[in-house]
């Protein structure tokens, strides 16, 4: 946008057709494992503001988006390959999503040195898959408990030799 603000969005989408996983345990303890279609979705949202060449603030925001519909379920045998399980037909589909939100000031006050302050806000929600549309989905996301932190991280380089040297 100009020498002092930078802003980028990026978009990503990733298709799997038949992608296995772990799905559960039955009740004979067997290991139950399905073949899944996945859909990705990765959308990510970043503006960097200079202040000065030794002071910038940054923002960025990502929202992750994953479906799995499971399409059939299997069995592992002693052999390691998979056998059909047509017995099994409890629903797994689900819908995983991530938003992040971190907020990153950093100020370098001396060759070496830089004071840091972070502020950074996180979302998760794994829910059973329903065909809601993006703008329904996102909203039920941000509507999800969030964890927030706030960190300060101050870097100090110390020059033993100009110490050493001051005090001789």
């Amino acid at each position: 946008a100009s020498n002092k603000l930078n802003l980028k969005y990026s978009f990503s989408f990733y298709y799997d057709p038949f992608n296995v996983g772990y799905v559960a345990v039955d009740s004979l303890n067997e290991i139950i494992y399905g073949g899944r279609k996945l859909h990705t979705y990765i959308n990510l949202l970043s503006a960097n503001y200079l202040f000065t060449e030794n002071m910038r603030i940054s923002l960025v925001g990502r929202h992750y988006w994953n479906t799995g519909v499971y399409r059939k379920f299997f069995a592992i045998t002693d052999d390691g390959s998979y056998d059909p399980n047509y017995d099994y037909s409890n629903n797994h589909d689900f819908s995983y999503n991530a938003f992040n939100i971190d907020l990153v000031y950093t100020w370098i006050f001396s060759p070496g040195s830089q004071l840091t302050f972070a502020y950074k806000n996180s979302i998760e929600d794994e829910t059973i898959f329903s065909n809601s549309k993006f703008g329904k989905n996102f909203s039920t996301t941000l509507n999800a408990p969030q964890t927030n932190s706030l960190s300060l991280k101050l870097l100090y380089f110390l020059d033993y030799l100009y110490l050493k040297r001051k005090n001789s």
